[in-house]
């Protein structure tokens, strides 16, 4: 015979799938959500367990030590991220990149974006955000910067162009040879710099590079001043 269940049971039953499922999905994230205290060292008082994964400290590693997050920023992000983390008081949100020390003995690049839960007067009482490890973004940035640096100091003039004809890179030297420097290229059509209407031979160039991803062959263009 069935024995009836409760409507205790069911509801405690239900509360454990819901807290199961909560957690499933915050391990999940690639951020570690928190709660921090709004002073001095803006502790946090609570961690998404999926840190483990984000920085390769423990819960109880955050716990144990109050200033343990503080501790590990970067000596040179340090007093910047106090001042950022201050102005909370002042504003509803906040979002910082720093650099703080992981489990593996490296700086890593985090982003970290907080907002204030504050009290009947306006104070805040607590700070609640993510923390989202943007390392391999920051190393990517670093190589474009160098590569745009590469480029620059070339002899050759250099020109990148996205799929829309647009001028997205001008080195000095296209600068040097055709009159038009960087500001004044940078987001307009590539052919409108230099002709009224496309010729033919650009049109075909555009079809073949599309088609076999390369094109290579000689085009005459004008400069700013008209000289071909």
């Amino acid at each position: 015979m069935n024995q009836p269940v409760s409507p205790s049971t069911t509801s405690k039953q239900s509360e454990s799938q819901i807290n199961e499922r909560v957690s499933l999905l915050l391990n999940s994230l690639p951020m570690a959500l928190y709660s921090a205290l709004p002073y001095p060292n803006f502790t946090r008082t609570w961690i998404g367990e999926n840190i483990v994964n984000v920085s390769g400290f423990s819960l109880k590693q955050f716990s144990e030590n109050p200033s343990f997050w503080m501790e590990r920023i970067h000596p040179e992000d340090g007093e910047r991220i106090l001042k950022d983390f201050g102005s909370l008081f002042f504003s509803n949100n906040l979002s910082i990149e720093y650099r703080w020390l992981c489990a593996d003995g490296t700086y890593h690049w985090f982003l970290d974006q907080a907002i204030p839960v504050k009290d009947g007067h306006g104070q805040p009482k607590e700070i609640i955000g993510n923390w989202l490890d943007i390392t391999k973004q920051k190393h990517a940035e670093e190589q474009l910067r160098e590569q745009a640096a590469l480029l620059q100091i070339v002899q050759d003039a250099m020109i990148v162009l996205d799929l829309e004809d647009t001028v997205t890179f001008w080195n000095r030297s296209a600068e040097q040879l055709y009159g038009w420097n960087a500001q004044e290229t940078l987001g307009k059509i590539f052919s409108n710099l230099f002709f009224k209407t496309e010729p033919p031979e650009l049109m075909e160039a555009h079809k073949v590079l599309i088609g076999k991803g390369e094109w290579s062959g000689e085009l005459s263009f004008l400069t700013k001043s008209g000289k071909s």
